[in-house]
């Protein structure tokens, strides 16, 4: 993978672990502890969403297991008579074979497809417990008219963010839409190997590569935004670029910006082995026009 660009030079320079020097220079509003009730809400909710799933690709592998058990069963009910017995003998084989394979290939899938995402999932939760047992994320909490921008920005009737499943339309999101917005609040968690983006987005590192962090500014006066988080989804023949843009809260200052960018930056290695980051970008007006 080529690396994107480099760090601006108010940037280069600053070194140390995501949260060392930079969570204690936070106000109360961005010093949320990992274990905090809503914290530990937010991570079960990721938890159970992400079990959910597993469940899901086990039952499509187990319905394929359960018709294969019918055909066999089918196969050994065939009624038996004297007449047309080459027939019958040969229903009853074809049944036979393809309820076998369809049956053992069920069960064979199921049982892979349930370790594999139980192995992901425990890999990427894991990451969290290390968290809680050294160092501390850095969390933000978005509140009133905040929380309702960046949420309509990612996740509103009219987003403009569509990175993730592009033509998913309104009515499929509602639900969590008007969920998330009748509570005005949200949550964003740094942490060395992924963030979470309150209810909407667990993203792991495992499995999106990160890429670079660019600072999120709107105009050529620099008026701060937040983050740009590159990553690359390693999906097989899906696997593509894809951004995640986080709006900061009001209180957080362009040098905590800058140390969180440097941070997660400095973790990147370029096929040379050197750290690979990149600089500051001016966001597109559609974003401009949304905060207007």
């Amino acid at each position: 993978m080529k690396p994107v660009s480099r760090v601006s030079a108010s940037v280069r320079g600053r070194k140390g672990p995501l949260s060392s020097n930079v969570e204690a220079r936070f106000s109360p509003r961005t010093n949320i502890a990992l274990s905090s009730l809503p914290i530990s809400e937010l991570i079960d909710f990721h938890k159970n969403r992400e079990r959910k799933h597993m469940k899901y690709a086990i039952g499509i592998f187990a319905i394929l297991g359960l018709i294969g058990l019918v055909l066999l069963i089918v196969s050994f009910a065939l009624p038996k008579s004297n007449g047309d017995i080459d027939q019958r003998s040969s229903k009853r084989i074809v049944f036979l074979i393809i309820g076998s394979t369809l049956l053992g290939m069920g069960l064979f899938m199921a049982l892979v497809a349930g370790g594999c995402i139980f192995y992901k999932l425990k890999q990427q939760f894991n990451d969290l417990n290390e968290i809680e047992g050294g160092q501390e994320p850095i969390i933000w909490r978005l509140d009133g008219e905040e929380w309702v921008r960046y949420l309509n920005y990612m996740h509103g009737p009219n987003r403009r963010w569509t990175e993730m499943a592009p033509l998913s339309c309104f009515c499929c999101r509602r639900s969590a839409y008007d969920r998330l917005m009748d509570r005005q609040y949200g949550h964003i968690v740094f942490y060395g190997k992924g963030l979470i983006i309150d209810e909407l987005y667990f993203i792991s590192f495992r499995t999106y590569l990160l890429q670079g962090v660019q600072l999120l500014v709107a105009d050529q006066q620099q008026q701060r935004l937040g983050l740009r988080i590159h990553t690359f989804l390693q999906a097989g023949k899906n696997s593509r670029n894809c951004y995640f843009d986080v709006f900061s809260p009001s209180s957080v200052t362009l040098e905590q910006l800058q140390a969180i960018i440097q941070s997660y930056n400095q973790r990147i290695s370029g096929p040379d082995g050197l750290h690979t980051v990149i600089e500051g970008l001016h966001v597109a007006a559609s974003i401009v026009s949304l905060l207007s």
